[in-house]
């Protein structure tokens, strides 16, 4: 996580003109070295607008430029003292007026400059006054967001928020284990809210967000009601994936990729170990090559196109990143069987291979891994699918295959990538995503189906049901993630949890 608190403490030796730090050898009148470092107190007192008495009970919050918050009350004295880092901007407002005073809405800018001086609103201070007047308190607003996971609505604690009023900093919070983010002491007006700490590994959902706190003390965020607003990240995508040999699917090194981005600018290069690891990559369009093949392997041709969704999921080619294989033959005929939404293995599926006379040489059937490989001698081959698995359409297409040294030149009178054949089946019938909405009780609040195209599916925050008397907390723990993959013969469930308002 970024850190937005730059200060460091040092030991601070003597007094007066002199005071230096241990860093700073040199006794010489403070210097930019000290500036940076020192904290020296800052003192004003509240009093009755019409009495000049002191009040105690005044609650101020003090914010720096980074947005740290410190917060003091005043005591029977009308005293507040805070600890101010030499040169550094800080802004201070009232919170909550003492009881029986209407609030004083003014912000202070304050800073103590390099030789002690204090400065508010650009004015030279020795002491300041900040009155209110006797009548009832101001309304203000308080409200609790709730921070979560976007793909599994998990609660997401350690998200740092800072709330800002025509730019300046006025409060800060810091998601709980719950994921939740409170702030009280609003005064009617509009704030921005920006998540100013992102935990690592994740990036905000939105840059921002509107905060408008009624002269009734009702919040909304973005004009929906404040309290149980959801805050997403959403995971940062990673593109890593793993080399394998075909088709006994074991792992390969040596092999050299590049990825391209979408001007065809090659912005980083790996080499599989057998992993190939480009890290976290930002969303957008790309192209991923196979430079050069491991030894005794056939160069893979292929130009693989990658998305990388704002929601954190990676396609090839169309295809979830998860279900992809990135392989290399050694030049026999190998063929591969998969779904053709979502690039699935398919297992248990009989294909024939004949000589261009009609002479069958024999039926092969796909292992686990959808993959048959067989050595042919050369010449001219015919090789077509004769079953398929329930489900799912037979492909119609014959291939021509032509073996040349013991290696498949051509497909259809296509070189072919990789010296390999990909055949995919299509699905007969639809996937089907469940969606239900149950209480902490496990009552049915509401519930629906919906057909959809099998492979990657996304449900999007504005897709969340709102059910009025209830607050969205999360998903039950079995329930599906909002980001995932759906197959025909497995209808996906997604279980949404709510709680009850009070």
């Amino acid at each position: 996580m970024k850190d937005y608190w730059p200060y460091k403490k040092k030991k601070v030796i003597g007094q007066g003109k002199n005071r230096f730090s241990q860093k700073c050898k040199s006794k010489k009148p403070r210097s930019k070295c000290h500036s940076m470092n020192l904290r020296l107190p800052f003192t004003f007192t509240k009093v009755d607008s019409s009495t000049n008495l002191p009040l105690g009970g005044a609650l101020f919050r003090l914010v720096d430029q980074y947005g740290d918050v410190q917060e003091e009350v005043s005591d029977s004295s009308g005293r507040v003292r805070f600890l101010l880092q030499i040169e550094m901007i800080y802004h201070l407002m009232e919170v909550t007026p003492p009881l029986g005073y209407t609030p004083n809405r003014q912000m202070y800018k304050v800073r103590i400059d390099r030789f002690g001086v204090t400065w508010v609103n650009n004015f030279q201070s020795n002491e300041l006054v900040i009155p209110n007047s006797p009548g009832q308190p101001g309304i203000v607003g308080e409200f609790t967001a709730l921070k979560r996971m976007y793909t599994s609505l998990s609660p997401l604690p350690g998200a740092i928020y800072t709330l800002y009023q025509e730019g300046i900093p006025v409060d800060q919070a810091t998601s709980s284990r719950l994921g939740e983010v409170n702030f009280s002491h609003l005064a009617p007006g509009s704030y921005e809210l920006i998540e100013t700490g992102i935990p690592a590994g994740y990036r905000p959902f939105e840059p921002s967000y509107l905060v408008e706190v009624a002269t009734s003390g009702e919040v909304t965020i973005n004009g929906e009601e404040a309290d149980g607003f959801l805050l997403f990240n959403m995971e940062e995508a990673e593109l890593n994936f793993e080399k394998l040999s075909f088709p006994d699917i074991s792992p390969l090194s040596g092999a050299l990729f590049e990825l391209l981005d979408s001007s065809g600018t090659v912005i980083n290069t790996q080499i599989s170990d057998p992993l190939v690891n480009f890290a976290i990559v930002e969303p957008g369009n790309y192209t991923l090559v196979e430079s050069n093949a491991p030894p005794s392997y056939v160069d893979n041709q292929t130009s693989y196109d990658v998305f990388v969704s704002p929601f954190g999921y990676i396609t090839i080619d169309g295809f979830p990143l998860a279900n992809y294989q990135f392989g290399n033959s050694t030049g026999q005929l190998l063929l591969q069987l998969a779904e053709s939404e979502t690039y699935r293995p398919l297992q248990d599926v009989v294909f024939e291979i004949a000589r261009q006379d009609g002479t069958v040489i024999g039926t092969f059937t796909t292992n686990s891994s959808g993959f048959i490989e067989q050595a042919l001698p050369d010449g001219e081959y015919r090789v077509r699918q004769v079953s398929a698995l329930p489900g799912y359409q037979i492909d119609p297409v014959t291939y021509m295959i032509e073996v040349n040294g013991g290696v498949v030149t051509s497909i259809n009178g296509v070189s072919p990538d990789n010296g390999g054949l990909l055949v995919q089946n299509k699905p007969t019938i639809q996937g089907q995503i469940i969606t239900s909405y149950v209480d902490e009780d496990g009552r049915s609040l509401a519930a629906d189906t919906v057909q959809i195209e099998n492979g990657q599916y996304v449900i999007t925050p504005d897709q969340l049901l709102e059910i009025p008397g209830y607050t969205l907390i999360g998903l039950v723990p079995e329930s599906a993630p909002l980001v995932g993959i759906s197959y025909p013969d497995t209808p996906t469930q997604i279980q949404f949890l709510y709680r009850v308002n009070p």
